[in-house]
């Protein structure tokens, strides 16, 4: 699931998404969840792709209140799908649902401010979405604050609501958290509380948490040292396509740490790490 989020390119204005229709269902259900808006951009493109949206049914059912034939009628503007494109009727019925309490759409009048570089706007709807219990928000608003790129940088703010979204069941938010505490960014350095949220992250198919918290079982940080945890973090992170768990899974094997060596495994891993863009395994392939 989340590598179709993370593979697909959500281009607010211009291109139409696409993406295999075997995934189109899996899409629906993570933008009926409210999991991210993005997912709702994503999955009325492909909807479109397939068929096109009854303008005149939607319009006349919108008109009626109807407020998911508003919804779908806002990515119908946003994607010219059946009309034409149009920001200012995408963002008209986007503000109708907006105002109903469907925070999905409060979420992307955020996101399309955020795009449109009004970031002034784009803090003030995250956190209003945010302060209602959109967790998706709370954890975009704690990534501006921690970019530091577009508004200023405040890792206080930033942890404030990634704090928000991990307690809402944002796995993000909560490796970001593991993050903060691990480099003293914000918070006092703690290495419990840090391996505290990277478990949690990895418990919520974030990858990049497994990785730390085989790292931190590796390196004995925290923890009594432990290779065949280090070994089931590593591989949980390598199975999610993170190419640094699949490279430090790779030395394990390669040394016969946490589990027998076996110089097959170890290079079938490097390979795999090289394949997800993890430089130092291309290198090390070179080298061989």
């Amino acid at each position: 699931m989340k590598k179709v989020i993370l593979g697909i390119l959500v281009l607010v204005f211009g291109n139409v998404l696409n993406a295999d229709d075997s995934n189109l269902e899996i899409i629906k259900k993570e933008c009926e969840k409210g999991t991210s808006s993005l997912f709702c951009a994503l999955y009325y493109s492909m909807k479109f792709e397939i068929e096109k949206p009854n303008i005149d049914k939607l319009e006349k059912e919108c008109k009626k209140g109807n407020m998911d034939s508003c919804f779908e009628l806002s990515f119908a503007y946003l994607s010219g799908s059946g009309v034409e494109k149009d920001k200012k009727k995408m963002n008209e019925y986007l503000n109708m649902c907006c105002q109903k309490d469907n925070l999905i759409a409060c979420d992307f009048i955020a996101y399309v401010y955020e795009m449109e570089q009004n970031y002034s706007k784009a803090v003030e709807h995250y956190e209003a979405n945010c302060n209602k219990g959109y967790v998706d928000s709370c954890f975009s608003l704690g990534g501006l604050y921690n970019d530091g790129n577009k508004i200023t940088q405040d890792y206080k703010k930033a942890n404030d609501y990634f704090s928000k979204a991990c307690d809402g069941g944002e796995a993000r938010g909560c490796f970001n958290l593991g993050v903060a505490y691990r480099d003293g960014k914000g918070v006092k350095q703690d290495t419990h509380k840090a391996l505290k949220y990277f478990d949690i992250a990895c418990n919520g198919e974030v990858a990049k948490g497994c990785t730390s918290v085989g790292g931190f079982y590796y390196m004995g940080k925290g923890v009594e040292k432990d290779y065949k945890k280090a070994f089931d973090n590593f591989k949980k992170a390598c199975d999610l396509e993170d190419g640094s768990g699949c490279y430090f899974l790779s030395g394990l094997f390669a040394r016969g740490e946490g589990v027998a060596a076996n110089s097959t495994k170890a290079l079938e891993y490097l390979d795999k790490a090289c394949d997800l863009d993890y430089e130092d395994a291309c290198l090390n392939k070179l080298k061989k």
